[in-house]
């Protein structure tokens, strides 16, 4: 009986994990696309990442645009990008990604996401810079 039940979990427990790394793939997919179109200057496509929330804030795909660009230009143009750990929240999770900008700054960006319709968009951005290296 032990034997089975061990068994059941273990099923259980891959389930779990595949289930972990089908939204981590998910995830990982909107926000390449996103900094993608950015790349692109396809702020019509890249806005159709963005959650609803951030959709009432800025209304357009326009407005949209011009804040990233100005607030965020790591996002806007980063020269290279790596993903790091995608964290459960309440509500929503949190995937963290490593920015290399042109001038060669590492920022740490924690892209919350948010599951709408089935799909997963992006609900916000915190930004941590990290310090220059020392010489």
């Amino acid at each position: 009986m032990r034997f089975v039940f061990s068994i059941c979990m273990l099923i259980m427990l891959g389930q779990s994990e595949v289930r972990a790394d089908e939204r981590s793939s998910a995830i990982q997919e909107v926000i390449t696309n996103q900094i993608s179109a950015f790349l692109s200057d396809d702020v019509d496509k890249a806005y159709g990442f963005a959650s609803s929330n951030i959709k009432k804030v800025f209304p357009s795909p326009q407005s949209f645009g011009r804040m990233v660009q100005n607030g965020y230009p790591m996002i806007w143009r980063p020269e290279s990008f790596e993903f790091l750990e995608l964290r459960e929240g309440a509500e929503d999770l949190f995937q963290g990604i490593l920015i290399t900008d042109g001038e060669d700054a590492k920022h740490i960006i924690i892209y919350q996401m948010a599951k709408e319709q089935g799909a997963w968009k992006i609900d916000g951005v915190r930004v941590r810079s990290l310090p220059a290296k020392s010489i």
